[in-house]
């Protein structure tokens, strides 16, 4: 076993569906050293419902109310190889808002699809998070 860095990354992203990882909506910008910063996605609901919301161009924003708690998807979808194991981490700029990412440790191997988050605001007051804003 041993660490993909960005230039494995990179390499398996200019491959048709690299041997071990391919990243769908994969940005320059997000690779760094050994990580890929994933973003938020279009995609959110609140937790116990099964109505998704689309963030579009007129509303760009989720809003977290104090207690709010929302399911999101991130932009980018994964697709690992069997030989693939994901390290999840919470990006600093989640941590700073205020709002918890709640999410498993690892993206299994031969996972392909987006992740899914729970993201929650602990604090008295609103916060806001906008598409594309990094997660983790």
């Amino acid at each position: 076993m041993y660490l993909l860095n960005s230039t494995k990354i990179l390499e398996y992203q200019h491959q048709t569906y690299g041997p071990y990882l391919h990243i769908k909506n994969f940005s320059d910008k997000q690779l760094k050293q050994t990580a890929y910063y994933f973003r938020l996605g279009p995609m959110y609901k609140l937790r116990n419902t099964n109505n998704w919301i689309e963030l579009s161009i007129k509303k760009p924003v989720i809003e977290f109310k104090p207690g709010d708690y929302f399911i999101v998807q991130s932009f980018e979808s994964f697709r690992l190889s069997e030989k693939v194991l994901g390290i999840l981490g919470i990006s600093t700029d989640v941590v700073s808002l205020g709002l918890r990412l709640i999410n498993a440790p690892f993206i299994d191997p031969c996972y392909d699809r987006a992740l899914q988050f729970g993201l929650h605001n602990p604090l008295n007051e609103t916060i806001c998070i906008n598409f594309l804003d990094v997660l983790g």
